[in-house]
């Protein structure tokens, strides 16, 4: 057996890029200077989808096809289209139901004036037509006092009938006699 042909000349061993005393060594000391190789400690999937820190700044926006990533990889906070457009959707909603309850009350106050004012003309009306039946009534008055003058006989329960005609609210008209 050839002794020759296990060593491995050193020549050789620094045209290969390796130090010279790389074969040399003693084993102990090659284990010693060899870092232990742990496990991730993140699953592969939570790897894969990482992204380097270092190369934050240079990376352009739109480089991850996920806009989720880009934006976690510029850091920066993403905003989906969908919720912002939403947003502006429920903000314009709310302003228009603003209006629309400002506008209804507007409605609603004009409303109850103008009812309030027809309330009060007709009552006006009333009282007009209260006030020319008094003034009737006393005119009526007048007109039996000339006449029971003239006539004391008839008494002074045909001046009640009449003015209890003339008073009566069921009556749809003033009655002549």
């Amino acid at each position: 057996m050839d002794t020759t042909d296990d060593a491995v000349p050193s020549q050789t061993s620094s045209n290969n890029g390796l130090p010279p005393d790389f074969f040399d060594g003693n084993v102990s000391n090659a284990n010693a200077s060899i870092p232990p190789i742990s496990a991730p400690e993140t699953p592969m999937e939570e790897n894969a989808t990482a992204v380097p820190k270092s190369n934050d700044a240079s990376l352009p926006e739109g480089f991850f096809d996920d806009p989720v990533l880009d934006a976690k990889a510029r850091n920066i906070e993403y905003k989906d289209p969908v919720e912002e457009e939403w947003e502006k959707f429920q903000k314009a909603i709310a302003e228009e139901t603003n209006v629309s309850k400002t506008i209804i009350e507007e409605d609603l106050e004009e409303t109850v004036l103008e009812r309030d004012i027809e309330q009060i003309d007709e009552q006006i009306h009333q009282w007009e037509r209260v006030k020319n039946l008094q003034v009737l009534a006393d005119d009526v008055k007048l007109k039996t006092v000339h006449k029971d003058g003239d006539n004391n006989e008839s008494g002074n329960t045909d001046d009640d009938l009449d003015e209890d005609d003339l008073l009566d609210w069921r009556s749809k008209g003033v009655k002549k006699s």
